[in-house]
C-alpha cells in the first residue's frame, strides 16, 4: 500500500519539488536602431557574437573561471562593443 499526503502537506511538498523559473529582466538596447537584447540571450562560448541589426552592438563572451555571470548560465562575461553610439543598460520590471 502506498501513503499519500493530503491537504497543505501535500501542497507543500509539491511547492518544493517545483524549479525556480528565471525571468530575465536585463537588457542591452541600442539607441540607434532600438532593438532590445535580453541578458539570457547573450553568447556563452568565446567562438560565439550577435549584433543588432544596425550592426552598431558586438555581444560577445570572455570565459570565466567558474563564476556564472548570470543566474542560470554558464561561466563567463558578456562584453559588449560599440561602432557610434553607445549602449543603453536597463532593467523592466516584471
Amino acid at each position: 500500500m502506498v501513503k499519500r499526503k493530503l491537504g497543505f502537506g501535500a501542497l507543500l511538498e509539491e511547492l518544493e519539488q517545483e524549479e525556480e523559473v528565471y525571468i530575465p529582466r536585463s537588457y542591452i538596447v541600442c539607441p540607434a536602431c532600438k532593438d532590445e537584447i535580453r541578458s539570457d540571450e547573450c553568447p556563452q562560448k568565446e567562438d560565439e557574437k550577435i549584433f543588432c541589426s544596425c550592426g552598431n552592438l558586438e555581444l560577445g563572451c570572455i570565459e570565466g573561471d567558474g563564476h556564472p555571470c548570470r543566474i542560470g548560465s554558464k561561466s563567463g562575461f558578456t562584453t559588449v562593443k560599440y561602432k557610434t553610439v553607445y549602449p543603453k543598460f536597463i532593467d523592466k520590471n516584471i
